[in-house]
């Protein structure tokens, strides 16, 4: 376990968590909270937690006045955001009232939640800090998302979320020697082409005009550590001190969860070590949004198809078939009368995508549906007031992300120079049953989208849109980025058509605290692939920090490897094998190849499983058992690695042809 919470962070958890469900019940006892959900309490709670630490590492650390510390009843205004002060740390972001929105207005609340921060940061009457750095923030939020409050016969309490919220949200704390590993390969080349010229100044301008940006930033991890890795670079070269300008102009961040956000905020804040920035000074960078909800402008050309009011579960058929065919006769019309602009506005795209996730449930949504006809009034500036607010709602809802307009001034100049991150990992299946409208429009906007699809694949393609020419594309996701189906329109459509650099495989490692993910980090480079190219693969079997054998392989040879499958190179131990690929024979030319069974059939085939023995490999009568640990897309161990099967062990599994026939 490479990622392991020291006890002092272990203990500060617990702490934290007590002192929640202190600040909930607190909360939860005030009789004008009593329309607030639990999930909403939870949020709040948690984000007046943040504020007590982070207001006590600031000050632990000189970037905030000394006077509040002796002053307990300072600490309690954090539960209000309403501050006497003007202090850059306390000005806006999360220290902002829209995030803390329960009653407080009475004594034996306010008591309450003294007693709480008093618990949390006195000992015996004596104050200590608790100085818990942006990094170990970090995680304890991401273990904070895996909790719910539940209502007990006398107080709510904390559990732990079935499907818990890193489920949910898809969010990890990503290890240090990833985030080291990303930087190395997207990062460092950047760096290294801007100190080749010849004078300090021409460098650090150079430097100054990178643009580096994490689509799913969290609480900034990887953007901390680009802006650190700037300024050394950097400081190897000159005294002056760019960390300020590298902090407000280098890195760019966005996040689905507003309270992320703000903590990416906090984090930049206190590396800036300036009392007077104001959190608002991130505001245009650190962005919160669904990254992968953006109307790109060669889709909204195509104007609103009638599969984009797909049924989705709770949607009326009667009312949906209403809405296509109305959107056929306008696309027609829309698509020979009408020129979409090369450049939509921000209504237009807002109109265009809420096409894709409109619910089809009832007589006013037949009537606002955003077809063509909708669209083409956005940019006459006509659109009603009564479709405008439908489509605002939806904004709301799914939190709509335009890049072309977020991110204005860097996508005119062709986008990002680098794209790095640890993107979310959330199953298709996952998605169809709380995200049903989210899971039927990405396809529509992301062509890697394709097949049992996991959401790090279309945010991947996502690096690439927003990427410019040169730039450099570094993520960490699972390994079956580069060993599964349905990775492979992306691998054809972004990794074969650009460069790919370096792949990093620490399959063999488990890296994240509470998560048996195996990992990889591919690293890619906007520019044409050149078939003759060499593809770098790293593999780890033992630490994170030294790879354990590296192979090199031209980028045409990837091609040619099974669909889905270009892991050969770390997953087989035979190099030799590589070389079949010229052979034209498939598998199905040699044996007959079934589906694998169901749970059901499991059970019902284990008493006929038997031992046979190596020549058992050349009956036809007899069925060779093999399971996912004893074959891969290149070797089949059956007969060399002890199989295990409900129950069974051996090297040799067999059951009888014959047996199965009633069955």
């Amino acid at each position: 376990m490479w990622l392991d919470m020291s006890s002092n962070l272990v203990r500060i958890v617990e702490q934290v968590e007590g002192a929640i469900v202190s600040l909930a019940n607190a909360y939860h006892k005030h009789s004008s909270n009593a329309q607030i959900s639990l999930a909403q309490l939870l949020d709040e709670s948690i984000v007046v937690i943040l504020r007590w630490l982070i207001l006590d590492y600031a000050m632990e650390n000189e970037l905030a006045p000394d006077s509040h510390q002796s002053k307990p009843e300072a600490f309690v205004h954090c539960v209000t955001g309403k501050f006497d002060c003007t202090d850059g740390l306390l000005l806006g972001g999360l220290f902002s009232p829209k995030f803390t929105r329960a009653y407080v207005d009475n004594p034996p609340t306010l008591s309450s939640i003294q007693c709480v921060y008093e618990g949390l940061f006195y000992i015996d009457n004596h104050h200590r800090s608790l100085c818990v750095p942006p990094s170990e923030l970090s995680v304890v939020f991401q273990i904070l998302l895996e909790q719910e409050l539940v209502a007990g016969e006398m107080r709510l309490f904390l559990r732990t979320k079935s499907g818990h919220k890193r489920k949910s949200t898809g969010a990890y704390y990503t290890p240090e020697v990833l985030v080291k590993h990303v930087l190395d390969a997207s990062i460092e080349p950047l760096l290294e082409t801007a100190m080749m010229a010849e004078d300090v100044q021409t460098i650090e301008q150079a430097i100054l005009n990178l643009r580096i940006c994490d689509p799913s930033c969290g609480a900034g991890a990887f953007l901390v550590a680009a802006v650190e890795r700037i300024v050394a670079r950097f400081g190897e070269l000159s005294n002056r001190d760019i960390s300020h300008a590298v902090l407000t102009q280098c890195v760019c961040g966005v996040d689905i969860n507003p309270i992320a956000v703000e903590l990416c905020k906090v984090s930049l804040w206190i590396l800036a070590d300036d009392a007077t920035l104001s959190l608002n000074t991130f505001d245009a960078n650190i962005q919160q949004g669904n990254a992968l909800l953006w109307a790109r402008s060669e889709l909204v050309q195509k104007g609103v198809d009638a599969s984009h009011f797909d049924l989705v579960p709770g949607d009326e058929p009667n009312i949906r078939n209403q809405i296509t065919k109305r959107c056929r006769k306008e696309l027609r019309q829309v698509t020979s009368d009408i020129e979409m602009p090369v450049n939509p506005t921000e209504d237009t795209c807002d109109v265009w995508l809420s096409s894709l996730l409109w619910r089809k449930n009832t007589e006013k949504m037949l009537e606002t549906a955003p077809t063509s006809a909708v669209l083409t009034q956005t940019i006459d500036g006509q659109l009603p007031s009564y479709i405008a607010e439908e489509v605002s709602t939806l904004v709301d809802r799914h939190s709509f992300f335009h890049w072309s307009h977020r991110f204005e001034s860097v996508m005119n100049r062709g986008g990002f120079d680098a794209v790095i991150g640890n993107p979310p990992y959330l199953a298709s299946r996952y998605l169809s049953k709380h995200h049903p409208y989210l899971r039927k429009a990405l396809p529509k906007m992301y062509a890697s989208a394709s097949g049992n699809w996991d959401i790090y694949v279309p945010f991947t393609e996502l690096a690439f849109h927003i990427l410019r020419e040169g730039g450099y594309q570094a993520y960490v996701t699972p390994n079956k980025i580069i060993g599964a189906e349905y990775a492979s329109v992306l691998q054809r459509e972004w990794f074969f058509r650009y460069s790919m650099r370096e792949v990093h495989d620490f399959s063999r490692l488990q890296l994240f605290e509470g998560a048996s993910v195996a990992v990889v980090i591919v690293v890619n480079q906007k520019v044409s692939a050149e078939q003759s190219a060499k593809v770098t693969f790293y593999r780890y079997d033992e630490r994170p920090t030294e790879y354990t054998f590296v192979v090199e392989m031209e980028q045409s040879m990837l091609h040619r490897l099974p669909k889905g499958f270009i892991s050969f190179p770390v997953t087989s131990s035979r190099r030799d094998l590589l070389r079949l690929l010229d052979n034209t024979a498939k598998l199905s030319d040699v044996c007959t190849i079934s589906d694998g069974m169901s749970t059901d059939q499991a059970y019902k085939i284990q008493p006929m499983v038997s031992t046979g023995s190596i020549e058992d490999w050349e009956r036809s009568d007899i069925i060779k058992l093999v399971n996912t640990g004893t074959i891969d897309p290149f070797l089949l161990k059956w007969g060399q690695q002890e199989i295990a099967f409900l129950g069974y062990r051996g090297l040799y599994p067999v059951v009888d042809s014959k047996s199965l026939i009633n069955l």
